[in-house]
């Protein structure tokens, strides 16, 4: 038979070995994946390396299947783009209320400073809702979403909480507007009386705990002093109170081959039922304290072990690059609407201050007094920086999934970075999800 007429996919495919023997074939721009065996497996090679494919009965079925899940094809699938905007519509705040902290974690990405500083204005916090749920109204699911994180530590700001959470009900009712508001705190400022008020008016808590007594040491307060028992309580506190919400945990060089040991003390210590593991960022003050990020292949292998040890025990374990095989994008997330305390606007919450390296590049409005102003083309330009901008990524297996990995992981002294720092990691756990998604799916028929 000619060459010509030779079968060819019409989109991106990998195939990578399973654990039991077989291998898995991961369609990215379709968000599935199949088991298939060995004989299969160099059937589809041959079809992705553009060789001939003997015709016979095995080869003629696999063809058939292949036909049957529309891969096969002169019509390629379309690549995700990150198209350019003339206007930014924001769906979700985040919203900075100080960048003061009573801790002084020894890895803090904002460097956030021990002494008081101003705090959001009313105004500013007022505008940003009104924003959000105003253009929520317009979507079909009249969802509006807000964040309230740190710079520093936003329950230091409690009333200004309280108060901000009034609004947002107030606007979004009036809106007929549904809202989710998510708080990530360190903690260590949450009394009984704070959990009981969380339980009545948030959605969902992002808990910033090491876990282990010697780990958490990284995060004491200002003062030195540790806050392990502190947050043994807090955790122990949310469960009993019904709140939903997971442990986000940190891993350096220090605690990279230790995940294990930690889902093991959740489960002894607390009744938490979720952890996310993330590896340390080379940003803010771990820069300046030398803390080392954690080694590729140990992370992965931990986290696996971890995995499957919180499968058997009930806890839900999981990772940024674990939830990857949700994702088919060129950019691994759309510009935050993300408010500092002096009302202006930046593209990701970890550059909220003019003395963080990649400050100007995420600088992207400013709240005149009366409404917030964008610089749309800053936004575009921000925007622009996807896969496609990056020579790591043009073959890599985890290009749509992972997106070029979050920006702020590239950025430096000297600009962004042509090389991810973690990019075996989201490698190696993509894989591991897929398998397991594939395994799940088997056994649920």
């Amino acid at each position: 038979m000619d060459c010509t007429d030779e079968p060819k996919f019409n989109t991106e495919l990998s195939v990578f070995p399973s654990g039991d023997g077989n291998f898995i074939v991961h369609l990215p721009l379709q968000g599935r994946a199949f088991k298939v065996d060995s004989g299969t497996c160099q059937i589809i090679e041959k079809i992705k390396a553009g060789r001939l494919v003997e015709r016979t009965e095995r080869s003629e079925g696999v063809l058939r299947r292949l036909r049957d899940m529309r891969v096969l094809g002169n019509e390629p699938i379309v690549e995700p783009q990150t198209p350019l905007i003339s206007q930014f519509v924001p769906l979700e705040a985040t919203l900075i209320f100080t960048e003061s902290c009573n801790l002084g974690c020894s890895y803090c990405y904002a460097s956030s400073t021990t002494g008081k500083s101003a705090p959001m204005s009313e105004k500013v916090m007022r505008a940003a809702v009104d924003l959000v749920s105003k253009n929520a109204a317009e979507t079909e699911s009249r969802l509006a979403r807000f964040r309230y994180i740190g710079g520093g530590e936003p329950t230091a700001e409690w009333r200004f909480l309280e108060s901000t959470t009034r609004y947002i009900r107030e606007r979004c009712g009036s809106d007929s507007v549904r809202h989710f508001i998510r708080l990530i705190t360190n903690g260590t400022l949450l009394t009984e009386e704070r959990v009981a008020w969380l339980a009545s008016n948030i959605q969902f808590v992002t808990l910033s705990f090491d876990i282990l007594p010697e780990l958490q040491e990284a995060r004491p307060y200002a003062n030195g002093k540790p806050t392990h028992s502190k947050l043994l309580e807090v955790v122990r506190n949310l469960c009993a109170a019904g709140i939903r919400f997971h442990l986000r945990t940190t891993i350096s060089a220090a605690g990279a081959g230790r995940l294990e040991e930690m889902v093991q003390y959740v489960h002894q210590n607390t009744g938490a039922k979720s952890i996310r593991f993330e590896p340390l960022s080379a940003i803010g003050r771990s820069v300046s304290t030398g803390l080392e990020r954690p080694l590729e292949d140990v992370f992965v292998e931990s986290f696996k072990a971890a995995y499957r040890l919180g499968k058997q025990l009930g806890i839900d374990v999981t990772c940024k690059m674990f939830t990857n095989y949700q994702r088919r994008s060129a950019r691994f997330c759309d510009a935050e609407f993300s408010v500092t305390p002096s009302g202006r606007v930046t593209g990701c919450h970890r550059y909220s201050r003019e003395e963080h390296d990649g400050y100007d590049q995420f600088l992207i409005g400013q709240f005149d007094g009366q409404r917030f102003v964008f610089d749309i083309d800053r936004l575009n330009s921000l925007r622009k920086i996807d896969v496609h901008r990056f020579s790591d990524c043009s073959t890599c297996i985890a290009r749509w999934n992972c997106a070029g990995g979050c920006l702020s992981a590239r950025m430096n002294s000297n600009g962004i970075s042509e090389h991810g720092p973690l990019c075996n990691l989201t490698r190696e756990l993509l894989k591991f999800s897929i398998e397991e998604k594939v395994n799940s799916n088997d056994r649920t028929g």
